[in-house]
């Protein structure tokens, strides 16, 4: 990310918000997710109707219903869904990756915050942490994911070529 933007930081503030939303989510789909007695169908149904609705209201009640917010919203319906089951849902085969990412991407922002981790002396020193931290972040998920990084060497998203400077 040469140029971060207000949707860079959009998009890393509705992440956040998520994960915060998957660490505490309503009482009522806590009890429906937790309760043995309905079918593993039944609760994810349960949980991809919950998050569907939600994100349903929240672009329905947007100020501009052509906006970021609800452009965004449309985009990452199909995704949601899917990562919340991985992630609130019995144990499977996805469960470890989106527990991982969350806990990945959690990290890497409390670390931006982390006076320890972050030199904020400076708009270079802050610039060269973050490109040092997002390098490691993407280094991680790559290792994690098994993926080879040659894949990556000729997109932009590999870890030595993201520079916020």
């Amino acid at each position: 990310v040469k140029n971060p933007t207000v949707y860079n930081v959009g998009i890393d503030f509705m992440l956040l918000e998520g994960f915060e939303i998957l660490d505490s989510p309503p009482s009522a789909m806590r009890t429906i997710l937790q309760n043995r007695w309905f079918s593993e169908t039944f609760r994810e149904q349960a949980l991809n109707k919950a998050v569907s609705c939600a994100l349903k209201i929240r672009r329905a009640t947007a100020k501009h219903q052509d906006g970021f917010l609800t452009t965004f919203l449309t985009l990452i319906e199909d995704m949601t869904p899917v990562f919340a089951w991985g992630i609130l849902g019995p144990d499977s085969s996805v469960k470890p990756m989106c527990t991982f990412l969350k806990d990945t991407v959690l990290d890497f922002a409390r670390s931006l915050y982390d006076i320890k981790q972050t030199d904020y002396s400076s708009l270079t020193a802050l610039a060269n942490d973050i490109d040092r931290q997002m390098n490691n972040l993407l280094y991680t998920i790559v290792q994690e994911m098994n993926v080879d990084p040659n894949i990556l060497s000729n997109a932009q998203f590999m870890p030595s070529t993201v520079h916020f400077i």
